[in-house]
């Protein structure tokens, strides 16, 4: 009953809050470059599902993962500190609830928050693709839902250690500095050390830098979720697989407008150069033949990034176990 009563208090307060509109705001901002640049894309109409997908991924998800990320990490750093000033988090000890009731349905509700929050820009998202043109379809829908769904993971990790931060610092000011001096380290600056250590390694072993640079992020960067999401995201398509594709390109040769005009998938590629050239009219004709991975999706990505995506879940359980430890012994006057 606790849990179910903290649960509620704190899901009305959010919906309500600034911090629920600000993180649908701010990924209905996110899709705005992307629709401009796939509306400018004269071949849209030629595009494939895996193309379209692909662009989504490493688009959105790059970008969210570190706008969101900072508002999540700030909605757990002043989530109990801020109940404490206000004299807030007293009244609701004194009703018979369980701490670990309260708190515990406090997260949950936070995390739902931001789920709905991150299901209704891919919803406004969705119906902006149908509306300039893309390729919109049933494996479109389900795997934007599945990349705010990863998304969630990523961010509730960064809400816990929020949540963490909120326990051991008393005044939310203080919080607030230290949770965003903490993303500036782990987020900006770990990353560009591990990856030069990586640039480093890679030129000694011969290696290629993203191979490397996985390997080092796994082990180094454990604490940093939007960096195990990218290596998640890179992994969506299958490269043991090819899906080949005849293309016939049109040059205008008077504005020099390049489009392509016809897409159609074959078995395989007999060449790999043009095919053949010719002019009709005021155009220039090119058909070609090219190969590319296939769409692996981000079911097959979580599963080739198995490691990764444990890491993320781990460290979200431990930030949570820990600040759960401390709410339970800490002073709430």
């Amino acid at each position: 009953m606790a849990l179910l009563w903290g649960f509620k208090l704190e899901f009305k307060q959010s919906l309500r809050s600034k911090k629920f509109i600000a993180t649908i705001v701010i990924m209905m901002l996110l899709y705005v470059p992307f629709f401009y640049i796939i509306r400018q894309d004269s071949d849209i109409g030629t595009m494939t599902t895996g193309e379209f997908i692909t662009g989504i991924i490493q688009f959105l998800g790059g970008m969210a993962t570190f706008f969101i990320a900072i508002l999540a990490l700030l909605m757990g750093a002043t989530a109990i500190n801020s109940e404490i000033e206000k004299g807030t988090l007293r009244v609701a000890m004194s009703k018979p609830v369980s701490r670990l009731g309260y708190i515990t349905g406090k997260m949950l509700a936070q995390i739902t928050t931001l789920l709905i929050a991150l299901l209704i820009s891919a919803l406004v998202g969705i119906v902006g693709f149908m509306a300039i043109g893309a390729p919109v379809n049933g494996t479109v829908v389900r795997e934007v839902i599945l990349l705010n769904l990863l998304l969630l993971v990523g961010l509730s990790q960064l809400l816990l250690l929020g949540y963490l931060i909120s326990t051991v610092v008393k005044s939310s000011t203080s919080a607030l500095g230290l949770a965003l001096v903490l993303f500036f380290v782990i987020s900006l600056i770990m990353p560009s050390v591990v990856g030069y250590m990586a640039m480093t390694s890679a030129d000694h072993q011969n290696k290629g830098f993203e191979e490397v640079y996985k390997d080092y992020a796994t082990k180094y960067l454990f604490f940093e979720p939007t960096t195990q999401l990218k290596i998640i995201m890179n992994e969506v398509e299958d490269h043991e697989h090819q899906e080949c594709y005849k293309i016939v390109r049109r040059v205008d040769l008077t504005t020099y407008k390049d489009e392509t005009i016809n897409k159609t998938k074959v078995e395989k590629c007999e060449y790999s150069s043009y095919e053949e050239s010719h002019i009709e009219g005021n155009y220039r004709y090119y058909t070609t033949c090219t190969c590319e991975p296939r769409y692996g999706g981000l079911i097959y990505a979580i599963n080739k990034s198995m490691t990764n995506f444990l890491i993320v879940v781990g460290m979200a359980v431990l930030y949570t176990g820990l600040a759960l430890i401390r709410f339970l012994r800490m002073d709430l006057r």
